[in-house]
C-alpha cells in the first residue's frame, strides 16, 4: 500500500454506506476490499490497490499511468472478483479510480501498467464504479454457470433417475434440498445463457402442491408432485443446453471452458436431455391455471379435485 493515508482518504470518497476493508497484509498488489451496500450488506464485493501521490504528477491528456507490473495484472485477471487502481492525491484528498480486470483472457494481457484518467474521480462517478462492479460480477457468475454445465447435466440425470417412486411418500431432506439447488441453478444457468424465467412456474409451486395433496403429511415435497416437476422442466433444460452448447461452440478453447467445451464436442452427435416472486396462502393460487399450464406440458399428475394420481 502506497501511503498510509490512502485508504483512509477512499473512505470519505465512497458513499458511507459501503464498507471499505483494509487488508492485514498487501495480497499481491491487493490493499482494500470494497462491499457495495445500503441498508445491508451485499456481498459484491470488489478488490482494489490504492496508489498515493504528493501530488498525482497528470500528463497532458488528462491521464496517469501507474506502474504495478505484468505479473500482478494477470494474476488480477483471473481472480473471481474484479479489481479496481484507486489513485489518491495525499495534497488535494482526490481519489481517482480505473478498472483493471476485463472480460479479456488473462493470457492476452501485454501491459505492465494501468492508465487513469482524470475525469473519473470520487465521488462524481461512484455510480460509474458501482455499475462496472456489478457488471463484472453478474459477468463472472454467467460464465461460471456456463462452465459447469457437464456437473449440471450430471445432476439433471441424476433428477431423471429418481422418479417413478411411491406418489405418497415425502422426499427425504437431503434430496428435497439437493432438488431445490438444481432448480435454483436452472434459472442461473438460463439466464447465462440469455433465456427468460419469466414462463417458469417458481419453486413455492411445488412446495404448495405438496400441501394441498397431503396437508397432513409434514413433508415439503412428495414424489408425485416431484414426477410433475421433473416431467415439467424437461423442455426447459432441453433448451437451455441447446442454447449454452451454441455459445460454448463459439469460445475458443481455454482452461477455464475445457470442460464444458469437451462435452459439447462430443455431443455434437446428438444429445436430449431470479425470478421470483412470493404466494400468500394456498386458496390465493389459480391452481387450475396451474393444472392447465402442467396438463399442456404432460405434467400434471395429481389433480386438485380428485387428488390422487391421474
Amino acid at each position: 500500500m502506497s501511503g498510509e493515508r490512502g485508504p483512509a482518504i477512499l473512505k470519505l470518497r465512497l458513499p458511507t454506506n459501503w464498507i471499505v476493508r483494509e487488508q492485514p497484509t498487501s495480497d499481491y498488489g491487493i490493499d482494500v476490499e470494497v462491499e457495495l451496500a445500503s441498508d445491508t450488506v451485499s456481498g459484491i464485493l470488489c478488490k482494489g490497490q490504492v496508489k498515493s501521490k504528493t501530488p498525482i504528477a497528470w500528463r497532458q491528456d488528462g491521464t496517469f499511468r501507474e506502474v504495478v507490473g505484468k505479473k500482478k495484472l494477470v494474476y488480477w485477471q483471473i481472480l473471481a472478483l474484479p479489481v479496481v487502481v484507486f489513485l489518491v492525491d495525499n495534497t488535494t484528498e482526490e481519489v481517482f479510480w480505473a478498472p483493471v480486470t476485463s472480460s479479456a483472457p488473462a493470457e492476452l494481457v501485454i501491459t505492465d501498467s494501468v492508465t487513469i484518467e482524470r475525469r473519473m474521480n470520487l465521488p462524481q462517478t461512484t455510480d460509474a464504479l458501482e455499475r462496472h462492479i456489478r457488471g463484472y460480477v453478474h459477468y463472472a457468475t454467467a460464465k461460471r454457470s456456463l462452465y459447469r454445465l457437464p456437473g449440471t447435466l450430471e445432476r439433471w440425470q441424476r433428477r431423471l433417475e429418481s422418479t417413478d417412486r411411491d406418489f405418497f411418500l415425502p422426499v427425504d431432506e437431503e434430496f428435497y434440498r439437493e432438488t431445490h439447488e438444481f432448480f435454483d441453478e436452472l434459472l442461473t444457468l438460463r439466464e447465462a445463457v440469455g433465456l427468460s424465467n419469466a414462463d417458469i412456474l417458481p419453486w413455492i409451486i411445488w412446495t404448495e402442491r405438496s400441501r394441498l395433496f397431503f396437508p397432513d403429511g409434514g413433508g415439503l415435497l412428495y414424489w408425485g408432485i416431484y414426477d410433475e416437476l421433473v416431467t415439467y422442466l424437461k423442455p426447459f433444460i432441453e433448451e437451455t443446453v441447446e442454447r449454452a452448447k451454441t455459445l460454448l461452440e463459439r469460445e475458443d478453447p481455454t482452461p477455464a471452458n475445457a470442460a464444458a467445451k469437451a462435452l459439447v464436442d462430443k455431443e455434437k452427435r446428438g444429445y436430449a436431455v431470479s425470478y421470483r416472486f412470493d404466494f400468500g396462502l394456498q386458496d390465493s393460487l389459480d391452481w387450475n391455471k396451474i393444472e392447465r399450464i402442467l396438463d399442456e406440458k404432460g405434467a400434471l399428475f395429481m389433480r386438485m379435485k380428485k387428488k390422487q394420481p391421474v
